[in-house]
């Protein structure tokens, strides 16, 4: 005998396929706006209720600053890069500031790793985590040592970026003008928009000692290769201040007089007078001119 048929195969075949899944229609302009509205509503309630029942959130806004300031503020931030492929920021080590001239051949000589911490700002609320991540930016200093750092870190959070008041620059790669020439444009350090102190370390190699002669910074063709000059405008259209801003000169690798047979350093007197003279131009303020399209004139 032939094998009798199951009744749910021949059911499943005669049946109607299950019909597919309306697809939801995209909110209108109207409904996004009542959306946002009811939201800010609902932080709005949640602020005024934290400002009545909690003991911190209740006090007022100058003290709760000077606690943020005490509990976050105060320190060195080094901004670490994880890849080219992720562009996304590693770490971030706080440290004491250090009292000691930079020196780009010292990665990080400011801090122990040993002692630096990672950066931690719980998120209680939306207002604890807005003021104390607005007081952490605005009240530490942060240093790079690295062109893939500096530019995931200007990309990372345009609103956070802005409150940043003070950055060091420890440029470690000899090339000046190859590596950081590019990174430190007027378009990346437009969005340090509070800016008022850099610390720029420049290295300096054997074949470049030729420029401690050359007290003209801004308009000597070497100096402009050397892509200073460049760096030097793109940070004039911030008004700097002399007390936090500061410039070091550095010599890189094995200065070895090969006539003499000796070694050769860095005359600290034309180091001084460049170092100044690069500060002096730090100094000057000149508004960056913006087009109408938005592009650097």
């Amino acid at each position: 005998m032939p094998p009798r048929k199951r009744k749910h195969s021949v059911e499943a075949s005669t049946s109607s396929p299950s019909p597919t899944p309306k697809r939801q229609k995209p909110k209108s302009a109207k409904e996004r706006a009542a959306d946002a509205l009811a939201e800010s509503k609902a932080s709005i309630a949640a602020m005024i209720h934290n400002r009545t029942e909690s003991p911190l959130l209740c006090l007022p806004p100058e003290l709760r600053n000077k606690i943020w300031e005490y509990v976050y503020g105060g320190n060195v931030v080094h901004i670490t890069f994880r890849s080219r492929s992720d562009r996304q920021l590693d770490s971030a080590l706080v440290c004491k500031p250090c009292t000691q001239q930079m020196d780009p051949r010292k990665n990080r000589d400011c801090c122990d790793q040993n002692v630096s911490t990672a950066i931690f700002i719980p998120f209680v609320c939306k207002q604890y985590f807005a003021e104390a991540s607005t007081t952490f930016f605005a009240s530490n200093i942060f240093g790079v040592d690295e062109c893939s750092a500096f530019r995931a870190f200007v990309s990372s959070n345009p609103g956070f970026v802005a409150r940043v008041k003070q950055l060091i620059i420890q440029a470690t790669h000899a090339h000046f003008g190859a590596s950081w020439g590019s990174a430190l444009n007027s378009a990346s350090l437009g969005y340090f928009k509070s800016l008022k102190g850099v610390s720029l370390a420049i290295p300096i190699s054997l074949r470049d000692m030729r420029l401690l002669q050359r007290p003209d910074i801004m308009h000597d063709a070497q100096w402009k290769a050397f892509k200073v000059s460049a760096v030097i405008r793109a940070f004039q259209q911030h008004r700097l201040d002399a007390e936090v801003t500061t410039v070091n000169l550095v010599g890189m690798g094995h200065f070895y007089d090969w006539h003499t047979g000796r070694h050769k350093t860095l005359d600290e007197t034309e180091v001084g007078i460049i170092n100044g003279n690069i500060k002096a131009q730090l100094l000057e303020h000149h508004a960056r001119r913006v087009s109408r399209r938005g592009q650097e004139e």
